[in-house]
């Protein structure tokens, strides 16, 4: 049996998921699977709408929301299959793409766990991997300056289609195929992150243990992206730099930690300067150079508390 268990955490997506499902069981022909879908306490009809057009997904209806990392592992408690596909509700399978996964996962030993290409809703790329995270990257990229030459990503020719696989530090956590006993021995997702950065802790745990992590741009899914977090944008704004901060802080250090808040102080500060520059010179959106304005203040206000 070399079958996948694919879990999917949903909170108030009802006709993405539904779409997500949908895809899995059209594009998949190779690879015998189970679908377990933990929801998050919605309040949208998700429950009764997946459990009315497929029977044969495993639901888990949460009275409390155990925040992405929570509810992949309870999710996962109910996997038996050997691997473990941890995909997104706001996301397609591509036709092929998780047989592809998994035959290549299986072939090539020594695989901590295996990633799609991921692209946008218009065919473009989405980043789908990244370097791991240091003090240097994340100022870098604080400051865009990967736009001079990637060095806190891996630059736009390094996720061409045609490429062969690559070997990653972190892969995007919209869809990743690992093996279900290696999730389990590595403790799954750590639940002291409630939504972000969970997945580039797992992949570091991952890569400690010795083994590889590669992007298979063979395999192919559309990511939506921020379907739930988009419902709640400010909040999620400040648990992204909160969640930052707590992976520095656990896997960093007290002194890279203390100097990543200061990035982070120097960084709000240039832009806000940035977004009034622009709203003065009227060369924004104005409603963008509000909303960003409101975060970056609330992340300046909320940083000595993280």
């Amino acid at each position: 049996m070399n079958g996948v268990s694919i879990i999917i955490v949903s909170w108030n997506t009802r006709e993405i998921v539904l779409d997500c499902i949908r895809s899995i069981y059209d594009n998949t022909s190779q690879t015998e699977f189970e679908i377990i879908l933990l929801d998050n306490a919605s309040t949208d009809g998700t429950v009764d709408a997946v459990a009315e057009a497929f029977e044969t997904v495993k639901l888990i209806a949460s009275q409390d929301n155990l925040g992405f990392a929570g509810g992949n592992n309870r999710a996962t408690e109910l996997a038996t299959y050997p691997n473990l596909l941890l995909l997104n509700p706001d996301t397609i399978v591509h036709p092929g793409s998780i047989d592809m996964l998994l035959q290549y996962f299986t072939a090539n030993v020594g695989l901590g766990a295996v990633g799609p290409r991921t692209e946008n809703p218009d065919g473009s790329l989405q980043v789908s991997a990244w370097p791991a995270p240091t003090l240097f990257r994340e100022a870098w990229r604080m400051f865009h300056l990967d736009r001079v030459r990637p060095l806190a990503e891996y630059g736009t020719a390094f996720f061409a289609a045609d490429k062969q696989p690559q070997t990653v530090d972190v892969l995007l956590g919209a869809c990743i195929l690992m093996k279900t006993e290696l999730y389990w021995e590595l403790g799954g997702f750590d639940e002291a992150y409630f939504i972000y950065s969970e997945e580039v802790d797992l992949c570091e745990r991952i890569r400690a243990t010795g083994r590889r992590l590669m992007y298979c741009p063979q395999a192919v899914i559309t990511h939506l992206g921020g379907q739930s977090t988009g419902q709640v944008a400010d909040e999620m704004f400040l648990e992204l730099y909160r969640n930052k901060v707590k992976f520095f802080r656990k896997r960093r250090g007290k002194l890279n930690t203390a100097l990543y808040k200061g990035v982070l102080w120097a960084a709000s500060i240039s832009r806000l300067l940035g977004s009034r520059l622009s709203a003065l010179l009227k060369r924004s959106d104005s409603d963008h150079v509000t909303t960003k304005t409101r975060q970056y203040r609330k992340l300046l206000a909320g940083l000595g508390e993280m």
